[in-house]
């Protein structure tokens, strides 16, 4: 099986190959939702599950930067 060839237009790159041209997908940001709540922003219930959410309330974790905040009680470290 042979590589497509990649031709470039005003219309942006199309692959040509195999009897067919079709637009490249060309991978786009995210628009937020209108009324979205961030991931930052959002419960830390609703990014683990609710066994997770239950030991992390313990420990004050309340929103998703709560738990980016949160810090290992130990490291361990391997090699010298």
């Amino acid at each position: 099986m042979q590589a497509p060839r990649v031709a470039k237009g005003s219309q942006g790159s199309f692959v040509i190959g195999w009897g067919r041209v079709r637009p490249r997908l060309i991978a786009q940001p995210a628009r937020p939702v209108p009324g979205s709540v961030g991931l930052l922003e959002r419960p830390v219930t609703r990014l683990v599950g609710k066994r997770t959410a239950a030991q992390l309330a313990k420990q004050g974790v309340e929103t998703g930067a709560d738990l980016l905040r949160l810090l290992p009680r130990r490291y361990d470290t391997w090699g010298s």
